[in-house]
């Protein structure tokens, strides 16, 4: 199993993804928001690249928008450059979509960054939303696939977002973690490094050092720990072999530099992935709009088992 990752929407090269299972980042806030709607109980979210086709769509599935889209159970919501577009019911917060708002609707959803990746991500095999909430979910349905898999992170406005690399690494600790049980069978191995634990608002080493205020907590994050496959060293061994694995076997993943960078991102925030959102460009704008909520949320490891897959052009579970 080879494994790479991209690092903005804009880079996806779509000869490269056919064949592979692609896992889409957006972690501020779009495929945080999707997890968190389908775990909820929504029905199907409906990723729209454009502002003017949302609103068609989303009329089309209501059948009916004078008596209201939501009577007929279908949501709009969007942003763009992290605000609630003018006319749309709802914006992109996971925190709106609680089961009493989700449950038994259909969400149609356009973002600045998110729901362009998703379609960018066509052409792949299988495609899945990741995020911190889902990560060790994603990693097992990513794994289980039995393909080629690229991490696709969304970018800021095509820029690198450190937020979606570092949940790009997350998942790939955790695959890691589970490949190496599969392969050894053996507590050591299965159980690999340190567990992400360690109060919201500590310095992890190598964080820029911007201090949390002493408000939000990462609610959850050390409930279902990200275990580092790489070994309590800390180091990624790359097997020098190059042969495929034999049949029956487990499977060994290769790792691309992008891979093993997003990797090491990850291990930098082990003990705090809040401090991730703190850190972030697009953190500190979304801090500035008071969403503070947001990024405590969007910080919660492994705190959703769920995994939603695009087929069909929904988001479904």
């Amino acid at each position: 199993m080879k494994i790479d990752v991209v690092f903005t929407a804009g880079a996806i090269a779509p000869e490269e993804l056919a064949g592979r299972t692609a896992v889409v980042f957006d972690v501020l806030r779009a495929t945080s928001t999707i997890v968190t709607a389908l775990a909820n109980g929504c029905r199907a979210v409906v990723p729209v690249v454009d502002v003017d086709e949302a609103g068609r769509v989303a009329e089309r599935l209501g059948q009916d928008a004078a008596d209201g889209l939501e009577s007929h159970g279908v949501l709009l919501a969007g942003e763009r450059d992290g605000a609630k577009l003018p006319g749309f019911p709802h914006g992109n917060s996971p925190l709106e979509f609680g089961p009493e708002v989700i449950a038994g609707k259909t969400l149609v959803l356009t973002t600045t960054n998110g729901t362009r990746a998703i379609h960018g991500a066509a052409p792949a095999a299988a495609i899945y939303a990741g995020s911190l909430l889902n990560a060790r979910a994603a990693a097992a349905a990513a794994l289980a696939a039995g393909r080629d898999v690229t991490l696709v992170c969304a970018g800021t406005r095509e820029r690198f977002s450190l937020e979606d690399t570092a949940a790009a690494g997350f998942v790939l600790m955790e695959l890691l973690a589970l490949a190496g049980a599969a392969a050894a069978g053996q507590a050591e191995q299965a159980a690999g490094g340190e567990a992400v634990a360690g109060a919201a608002g500590q310095m992890p080493s190598g964080s820029s050092g911007r201090a949390l205020p002493a408000g939000p907590k990462t609610a959850g994050h050390s409930e279902r720990s990200a275990s580092a496959g790489d070994g309590a060293g800390g180091s990624f061994f790359r097997a020098p072999s190059t042969s495929k694995n034999a049949p029956g076997s487990a499977v060994r993943p290769e790792l691309s530099d992008a891979a093993l960078a997003a990797l090491h991102l990850a291990r930098a925030y082990r003990q705090n992935p809040l401090q991730i959102m703190y850190d972030s460009r697009h953190g500190q704008k979304l801090l500035g709009m008071g969403l503070a909520a947001d990024l405590a949320w969007c910080a919660r490891l492994n705190a959703l088992d769920v995994v939603p897959v695009y087929r069909d052009g929904r988001l479904v579970l």
